[in-house]
């Protein structure tokens, strides 16, 4: 039997959307994985309490929920310490992927959240939830790549979050064996190893070397600043706030941008550390 916490000691709060069916499929898989009990309510529907996690249900779509966890608050009184929203992923592409991500915007805010604002990281939730996915989709003959995004959208929190995401079509989002896979890394964050927490400096919107880096290493990746960021002209000063809403003094570098390399030697003189691979222990 599960033990249910006093509201003081909630950990992680999984938000699903009953408008985006590869939540719905995740959200079902957690459903039946574990024990939960029904403690209070939330927007009209039941929070289900399986320690240290809470699982609710909202109507609309997350993206756009902004200050949700200051919403949960005045409702129901908790106040965890991260968020993990469970989503579809949509490709252009049509690349079949699994993808973990932190929230926030460079410049414009095209899908929810404010421009230039980020939402805390969960560097070291985000990164181990990315390392499991990776094993357990490899154990369930999953053909989809796993990746880190870089930082977008919203919505804008002040509590650590981050999404973890199905993609990219429809059968995709309402593959039952991709729902079980995600449910399953969600319940192994809180495992996650305490490490060396860095941001992601340039390469492209999947942030491979980013990806590489948390896959291989025990390292808490937080917002990753793209190369198309770089691009747009973002300043130095947006740089130093991702990384302290990473609670990071490194940032990890892929220098292929034409941008990237001058940051970091801006970032360095700063105080900022670059971090390499060798600075981490191996992943088991």
């Amino acid at each position: 039997m599960c033990r249910f916490p006093p509201l003081a000691s909630l950990v992680y709060v999984v938000v699903a959307s009953a408008v985006d069916p590869a939540s719905m499929n995740i959200a079902a898989h957690l459903r039946s994985m574990v024990e939960w009990a029904e403690k209070g309510t939330f927007e009209g529907k039941p929070v289900l309490w399986s320690e240290p996690f809470a699982l609710i249900e909202i109507p609309d779509l997350h993206i756009y929920r902004e200050h949700l966890d200051a919403e949960l608050r005045r409702e129901t009184g908790l106040t965890p310490e991260g968020f993990i929203f469970a989503s579809k992923h949509k490709a252009a592409s049509g690349q079949r992927t699994l993808t973990v991500h932190p929230l926030g915007n460079f410049l414009e805010a095209r899908f929810g959240g404010e421009a230039n604002k980020f939402t805390p990281a969960a560097a070291r939730e985000q990164s181990h939830a990315l390392r499991v996915l990776a094993r357990l989709a490899k154990e369930a003959g999953v053909a989809h790549g796993v990746s880190f995004e870089a930082t977008h959208h919203g919505p804008l929190l002040d509590t650590p979050a981050f999404f973890i995401e199905i993609g990219s079509d429809e059968p995709d989002w309402r593959d039952p064996k991709l729902g079980e896979v995600v449910a399953k890394a969600i319940l192994e964050v809180p495992k996650a190893p305490r490490s060396l927490n860095v941001i992601g400096l340039g390469g492209g919107h999947y942030a491979p070397k980013h990806t590489d880096l948390a896959r291989k290493r025990i390292a808490s990746v937080g917002h990753i600043v793209p190369d198309h960021a770089l691009e747009g002209g973002i300043s130095d000063e947006l740089v130093y706030e991702a990384a302290r809403q990473s609670h990071a003094k490194h940032f990890h570098l892929d220098a292929r941008g034409h941008r990237a390399e001058p940051l970091a030697h801006r970032l360095e003189a700063a105080g900022l550390k670059r971090a390499t691979e060798d600075d981490f222990p191996a992943a088991g």
